[in-house]
């Protein structure tokens, strides 16, 4: 039980990390799960609507589209003249792939930041997952 409550604690912590930008891991999960429901209702939307939609600033939304758009977890295209996102729809396999390996990624990441921390408890774990 005392590994789970110490693996909870350092979850919860990792959690609240904010990056450059101020917004938590958490929040950046949230932000990019309401983004990509968005580009299934919708077929564009201005900076502004989406900033709405995100409870964001519209520069924010234009961001976190351009960076998902960008790493290929979303398909799309920014008019910044026009400040509007347009969507394109693809097959839904790749994109579950890509969405699965950017949870993946965000993983490694916590258990790499996990193991930093707290290296003997990461090394006692991994023992145990061996033995089984």
């Amino acid at each position: 039980m005392q590994k789970r409550d110490t693996a909870t604690m350092l979850l919860n912590s990792v959690y609240h990390i904010q990056g450059s930008d101020g917004t938590t891991i958490l929040d950046r999960a949230v932000f990019e799960h309401n983004l990509l429901s968005a580009s299934k209702l919708y077929n564009n939307i201005t900076f502004e609507e989406l900033g709405a939609l995100l409870e964001t600033p519209p520069a924010k939304a234009e961001r976190i589209a351009s960076h998902m758009i960008s790493e290929g977890r979303m398909n799309g295209y920014i008019d910044q003249i026009s400040s509007v996102v347009h969507f394109e729809t693809r097959e839904i396999l790749p994109q579950w792939d890509k969405q699965i390996q950017s949870l993946c990624y965000q993983v490694n990441s916590l258990i790499e930041k996990i193991a930093a921390a707290e290296p003997e408890w990461m090394a006692k774990l991994m023992e145990e997952e061996m033995i089984q």
